[in-house]
């Protein structure tokens, strides 16, 4: 009977579950490989395997083996057996992120140091007729510190963007070789390097006749930056000076309160800290940002408060963060400050985090990690999650609260189960009643689908926190944006790390199957059953929604359908909302007032 129950349970698994979980072995192989060796291994592995195990059978009983030898040396067998599949799973699961890494392009990656033929390439290039690739060595060179090979006499360049860039790198390298040049340049036609050449000049040590000279020509350009120079090797105030300088700094031309910035940033003096806080309220951008550049040059706590609106405009957040990192362990404090306050322009407050993330790591997650709990704005706290995981992947082991993020992620699961739920509703409320399929409708749907798409990203930017070491950013990816066997190959690595409710919920989310097989899937995974109240009420719900997006195409939608009954819905959300929700729901209601005196066939 024993031997008939073992035949019968070999001739079972082998057909089911050994053939199953072999050709799952075979699923991270490359294609090619698998159908070089698949046939190879299914005909004389198996056979000879077989043949194998017959002869060391024989063999065995030939030497004088009983049962009880035969039966320790197969258990020794599986031992052994079980303990290679346990050291082969870390190397199939390597195989499936291989595969997904395959045809992409790895960004993370440092600038090598230059060698010799590199150093000559870009001296040599030094002397091109192609401004651009003068302008790009250049560069190059003062990335690599190597800003004394420059040689002096590139200053007779034809090109003012060479002259110019050149001087600059010698201020920032402090080189003092260039004097003599420099005053050549004094008489030069172009009014921008005369004003350079001058600026550079204050710097070094030679008198203060060019200087005098300068403070009586008639360009602007070259009076301002000659007293900025004056005023810094001034021994005690000189009041002559100094009103002149107080009035240039409201000057009406910009150019003139460009060039005073740009001169206090080449002298470095403490002395001009609230004169860079008057350039800063200028309303021209460019010399905005030429004072946040002086700023970083002469950091001072009292820059604060002109550099965090900088963050709001994209040609200025570089300059203005790295002001800010510059300023020292005083800022952090001031920024934490900044983004706990809700009545801060979003436009501001969305770029605090990614600033928080350039100060001293421990201390920066700790900010960040206690308003990623707190935030109420979808839009900043996405920004404080980029922050935190730019954190994690530079230093895998620091310590996050992963109770918090746990938490998170489940609210986070939750929120793209809800949006989901909410679409499916609209879907199905547009396919019983046509005439709501208007273009708010058709909006609302695709908003809420970006929405839940965003949950997902979400999602896997807090498992990417909770597991440093596993490339959330590459599964998300392949189950985003490759094809079947990318998804099947992110699943599988997915099933491998995540673990309970959290990998049943992520899974079904993002399944192949309909959208409300997923539902169902995720919401059975989860516990959480998300609201689908009628048309009319899910709108009153979404007027009350985290989203501003949702909550504002909402109130569109509830107009264009014409519900004059949600009117009295549609003030309270404009009341406790925003400027541009407000705005949305002041318009919605005066499209309800100037509707046909009929009632709408939508009006409950």
């Amino acid at each position: 009977i024993s031997v008939l129950l073992l035949k019968g349970a070999d001739g079972s698994l082998r057909h089911s579950v050994h053939r199953t979980a072999t050709e799952v072995l075979y699923l991270p192989l490359p294609a090619d490989v698998r159908e070089r060796f698949k046939v190879i291994i299914d005909a004389v592995g198996q056979r000879g395997g077989q043949a194998v195990a017959s002869l060391a059978i024989l063999g065995a009983v030939y030497l004088g083996a009983g049962t009880a030898h035969l039966a320790m040396a197969l258990g020794l067998l599986i031992t052994v057996w079980l303990l290679a599949l346990l050291d082969i799973e870390q190397h199939y699961v390597q195989l499936f992120r291989g595969n997904l890494r395959a045809g992409t392009i790895d960004t993370r990656i440092g600038v090598t140091a230059l060698d010799l033929h590199s150093l000559e390439a870009l001296i040599g290039a030094l002397n091109s007729e192609d401004d651009q690739e003068v302008l790009g060595s250049l560069e190059l060179l003062e990335h690599h510190q190597r800003s004394a090979l420059v040689p002096v006499l590139l200053l007779f360049h034809p090109s003012s963007k060479v002259v110019l860039r050149t001087l600059e790198l010698f201020a920032a390298a402090g080189r003092r070789d260039h004097s003599s040049i420099a005053r050549r340049l004094l008489k030069s036609d172009v009014r921008e390097v005369r004003a350079a050449a001058l600026r550079a000049l204050a710097t070094l040590d030679v008198d203060d006749e060019c200087l005098r000279d300068a403070l009586d020509d008639e360009d602007p350009l070259m009076h301002a930056t000659a007293l900025v120079g004056l005023l810094a090797r001034a021994n005690r105030d000189n009041d002559d000076l100094a009103k002149d300088f107080a009035s240039h700094l409201h000057d009406p031309d910009a150019e003139v309160r460009l060039a005073l910035a740009r001169a206090i940033r080449y002298q470095r003096e403490p002395r001009f800290a609230a004169a860079l806080v008057e350039l800063a309220k200028s309303p021209e951008r460019e010399v905005r940002h030429e004072v946040a550049r002086a700023m970083l040059a002469l950091p001072d706590s009292r820059y604060l408060d002109s550099l965090l609106p900088m963050l709001a405009e994209s040609r200025l957040r570089p300059e203005a963060r790295k002001a800010i990192v510059a300023i020292g362990p005083v800022a952090i404090y001031f920024l934490d400050e900044a983004l706990w306050d809700t009545a801060l322009p979003r436009r501001i407050r969305r770029h605090i985090p990614r600033t928080i993330n350039r100060f001293e790591a421990t201390k920066a997650a700790e900010i960040l990690m206690n308003h990623l709990s707190a935030e109420e704005d979808g839009a900043v706290r996405f920004k404080i999650l980029r922050g935190l995981g730019r954190l994690r992947a530079e230093i895998p082991e620091l310590e996050l609260d992963n109770d918090v993020l746990r938490a998170l992620t489940r609210k986070t699961i939750e929120r793209a189960i809800e949006v989901l739920a909410f679409r499916l509703a609209v879907d199905a409320a547009h396919a019983e009643d046509p005439a709501r399929r208007t273009a708010g409708g058709e909006l609302l749907s695709g908003i809420l689908r970006e929405k839940e798409q965003n949950a997902l990203e979400r999602t896997f930017r807090l498992l990417g926190l909770l597991h440093p070491f596993e490339d959330f950013e590459l599964l998300y990816r392949g189950l985003t944006r490759r094809g079947l066997r990318g998804r099947a190959q992110s699943r599988e690595l997915l099933e491998h790390v995540l673990r309970g409710s959290e990998r049943a919920a992520v899974l079904a989310l993002f399944d192949d199957f309909s959208d409300r097989e997923r539902l169902a899937a995720a919401e059975a995974a989860t516990g959480f059953v998300a609201p689908t109240p009628a048309y009319e009420d899910l709108l009153v719900t979404m007027l009350d929604d985290s989203s501003e997006a949702v909550q504002s195409v909402a109130a569109y939608h509830i107009a264009e359908l014409g519900l004059d009954g949600l009117a009295d819905q549609l003030r309270q959300a404009g009341q406790r909302s925003e400027r541009f929700l407000g705005e949305v729901v002041n318009r919605a209601l005066a499209m309800l007032a100037t509707e046909p005196d009929m009632e709408s066939p939508h009006a409950p």
